[in-house]
């Protein structure tokens, strides 16, 4: 039986274990909690930020390539994780179709969560307006 003090990730839906073996391998791509730090921080960000320069770039693009489309989780929400991820974790080497998976695999977390997805739809508005 568990104690009550259990950890902080408790309720979150990763164990301490899976926690712990994520953190083990150092080249694992982000989860939930990192992309939402990413999100807020975007949305934050100001314009001679040069982080955010290129985020904003990158996010660009991504509804230039879609222009008038709704915030679906395929293609608009995964590319718009994606695009974030690899400003973000560019250092981090894949191959593009890890980036793929793990982008569909946030994104898809991301797209559940009412108040991720009300960022997302945020963030979408905006960029979408920024490429007319």
């Amino acid at each position: 039986m568990m104690a009550s003090g259990g950890s902080s990730s408790e309720g979150s839906g990763h164990s301490y274990e899976s926690r712990h073996a994520e953190d083990a391998d150092s080249a694992k791509l982000p989860e939930q909690d990192v992309l939402e730090d990413v999100l807020r921080e975007t949305l934050a960000a100001r314009a001679g930020d040069p982080d955010h320069s290129a985020q904003l770039t990158a996010l660009t693009e991504v509804a230039r390539k879609h222009p008038g489309a709704d915030l679906d989780l395929e293609p608009v929400a995964v590319e718009l994780v994606e695009a974030l991820l690899r400003i973000r974790f560019g250092q981090v080497t894949r191959t593009p179709e890890v980036w793929r998976e793990a982008s569909r695999h946030i994104a898809g977390v991301l797209y559940e969560t009412p108040e991720s997805q009300a960022r997302l739809r945020q963030l979408w508005q905006e960029v979408s307006e920024l490429a007319k």
